[in-house]
């Protein structure tokens, strides 16, 4: 990609007025991002596993389709097909003629694409800990497998940061995007009955004391309430205090906003204002924009 060779396709427009998605969007992102892959697969009645393509589809009539149904298949198949948005695809090696989506590719367009804030791996994702604890090394070991920069210090990876983005980005963009998602298929329907409840529950499970703690490291209330049935399945939900199916949300254009003479596309990502790096989010639900001008000094959590 560097060297010109490989150039990734551009994000595009969704239906929501909004840039296409990335897996390291934090209108996307869970407590432990890019850990699923968008493979499919074929289980057989006797517990052996295949890579579903033309060929073991054909021989093992009998199998029980299996996916990830978070994290990188929930955009490269999920929200990009409830969005209008299509993924990086390439040609299936296992399958001749056609052509998928891969985690690779996801990350790949995310680094060349995704605007700041940029969600990287942090420091108290469940997957990076040791005993419960914060582990530099293996917070690392996670990101170069998902083709993320590395860090030589713990609290510029500090987890607080990234809840206080993940609550500022994450329910406005799945309220914008409800009219979308609300009608579509849950990912995994022990889970919930919609992609849109899916979206909820993965949320707030996320924000949670067993997910990233937010509640407790940024004194913030979950914005997102979750109703499940007797079975534990999310079937209805709020976002910001609006019932689910009760507001309908027409796409409109996105500006940019100019700083000192700096334009800012879509009114989201950084720039420096008295020597401060301030971050621009736009809400397109709430037509606003979201300005956070830190002290610099980083929470070692």
């Amino acid at each position: 990609i560097q060297a010109g060779k490989l150039v990734p396709p551009p994000l595009g427009k969704a239906r929501d007025g909004a840039t296409c998605p990335t897996v390291r969007d934090f209108g996307v992102v869970d407590m432990d991002q890019s850990d699923n892959v968008t493979t499919t697969y074929l289980v057989t009645p006797h517990g052996q596993t295949a890579q579903a393509n033309a060929a073991t589809i054909a021989a093992l009539q009998n199998s029980q389709v299996q996916v990830n149904a978070s994290d990188n298949r929930l955009l490269a198949v999920a929200l990009d097909g409830a969005l209008g948005c299509t993924p990086w695809m390439a040609p299936d090696l296992a399958d001749p003629g056609k052509k998928v989506p891969a985690l690779p590719l996801d990350e790949l367009q995310a680094a060349a694409f995704q605007a700041k804030p940029i969600a990287l791996v942090p420091n108290l994702d469940p997957m990076v800990l040791v005993n419960n604890q914060r582990n530099l090394d293996k917070l690392n070991a996670y990101r170069v497998g998902v083709d993320q920069q590395v860090t030589n210090d713990l609290a510029q990876s500090n987890t607080p940061a990234y809840c206080s983005f993940l609550r500022m980005i994450g329910p406005s963009r799945m309220l914008l995007d409800s009219p979308f998602t609300a009608g579509q298929p849950s990912p995994d329907v022990a889970a919930a009955n919609s992609l849109l409840t899916f979206l909820e529950q993965r949320f707030v499970t996320s924000y949670a004391a067993n997910g990233l703690n937010c509640k407790q490291l940024i004194n913030m209330p979950d914005p997102i309430t979750v109703q499940k049935d007797g079975n534990g399945v999310a079937i209805n939900g709020t976002i910001n205090g609006v019932m689910n199916g009760s507001q309908t949300i027409h796409a409109s254009p996105i500006p940019d906003c100019v700083v000192n003479g700096a334009v800012i596309k879509g009114c989201s990502g950084t720039t420096t204002i008295n020597n401060v790096a301030c971050t621009f989010v736009f809400d397109v639900a709430m037509h606003q924009v979201t300005i956070s001008c830190p002290n610099g000094t980083a929470q070692n959590q």
